[in-house]
């Protein structure tokens, strides 16, 4: 009983909520949005995370992507010509990618 008169009056209290002007009902955002002893517990070193450390962009300058499209056309050429890539080019591909999700593995552990 008690939990159907609670539903019933959180309901109403949801709708009058909802018509109050401009603001609505904030306690779906106030539940989500974490609270202040939690963001305090999450940056115990501010200092730590405010050094001048060079930011990643998004998209890298141009400089840098025309670099890497030059590397990566460099490695296709080389992987193109390689005996092994000629002579069987998936067995040789499914082989490189076992070994790499082995070498991958074994960095976790």
């Amino acid at each position: 009983m008690d939990a159907i008169t609670s539903a019933k009056k959180k309901a109403k209290e949801k709708k009058k909520k909802q018509q109050t002007p401009i603001v609505g009902d904030l306690t779906e955002m106030e539940e989500a949005l974490p609270t202040l002893e939690l963001l305090l517990k999450k940056s115990t070193h501010p200092a730590e995370k405010h050094e001048h450390n060079e930011r990643e962009r998004s998209i890298p300058k141009e400089k840098k992507r025309k670099k890497q499209v030059q590397e990566d056309i460099s490695l296709f050429h080389r992987v193109s010509q390689h005996p092994l890539f000629k002579e069987d080019a998936s067995m040789t591909i499914k082989r490189h990618l076992r070994n790499k999700v082995q070498m991958e593995k074994d960095m976790e552990t």
